[in-house]
């Protein structure tokens, strides 16, 4: 069913963007300290 090729691609994306935005964060933090 394309439901469960969306699902995936949306939790795909999210994962990804929770990864970058760790990092993006973990930079900032490292840069202001």
């Amino acid at each position: 069913p394309p439901q469960v090729n969306v699902i995936g691609a949306l939790m795909f994306l999210v994962a990804l963007a929770v990864v970058f935005g760790g990092q993006l964060a973990s930079r900032a933090r490292t840069r202001r300290t």
